[in-house]
């Protein structure tokens, strides 16, 4: 088989990628155990409701999100997952299967675990500053309208790239050419749009809407704490 030229192909990996791929892949194989195991706990939590809980965590929306979540991660920790592949080899190899399967997992892993994030974002707002909630069934349409519009958004660029150079090593990992920058920039923006900021350690960077979020939970906290202590006392009584 034929493989692209380099540096669309590694063959051999450069020795101080090596290392790097270590890493990468060891990170991956925790992330991948760790998102599969809180996958299962909740989904056996979900199938065996009346053995922990009276009420069905099935309407639980905030627990719905985070198991979305959490099977958009599992995308992302398989595809860097597929590194193991590249160090036993010593090669990453386009066009091949695992570099196209890894391409498009870190693709439509990065689109669907910035969208749900947004989307965790957005319900706390939803609750906690509007006090308001959606309907279930509205909720659930939500669900599969950012399924569908992630897998929409990553099958894009197959179909209009097919039988070309889309796939290939960018470095430690497969995605797509730098030829298509246009497709390469808008996931890299949407994704980080999606998530607010580059920062997600500090608050400030992290886009208007987790900002305003938390602006109003420390003034809660902090008119709680001023008020409490007054609402509790008790006047004694006039002899």
């Amino acid at each position: 088989m034929a493989y692209y030229p380099f540096p669309q192909t590694l063959d051999p990996l450069p020795a101080h990628l090596r290392p790097g791929l270590v890493v990468i892949s060891v990170a991956a194989l925790f992330s991948l155990v760790g998102t599969v195991a809180a996958t299962g706990f909740i989904c056996y939590r979900l199938f065996n409701r009346k053995r922990y809980q009276a009420a069905p965590l099935r309407y639980n929306q905030s627990l719905i999100l985070i198991l979305n979540l959490l099977v958009a991660d599992m995308q992302q920790a398989l595809s860097f997952a597929f590194s193991l592949h590249w160090l036993r080899s010593d090669a990453i190899l386009a066009p091949t299967t695992i570099c196209n399967a890894q391409g498009w997992l870190v693709q439509v892993g990065d689109v669907s675990s910035g969208l749900f994030t947004l989307a965790i974002a957005l319900q706390i707002f939803y609750i906690i500053v509007l006090q308001r909630k959606l309907e279930y069934k509205t909720f659930l349409w939500c669900i599969g309208g950012i399924w569908a519009f992630c897998l929409l958004i990553s099958i894009v660029s197959p179909v209009l790239h097919s039988g070309e150079q889309l796939f290939v090593s960018a470095g430690a990992w497969c995605w797509i050419s730098d030829k298509y920058h246009g497709e390469v920039s808008f996931v890299l923006s949407f994704r980080r749009a999606a998530c607010g900021g580059a920062d997600p350690s500090d608050p400030a960077s992290s886009g208007p809407l987790p900002l305003d979020l938390l602006v109003r939970v420390r003034a809660d906290a902090a008119l709680l704490q001023f008020v409490s202590p007054v609402s509790r006392r008790v006047e004694p009584s006039p002899r």
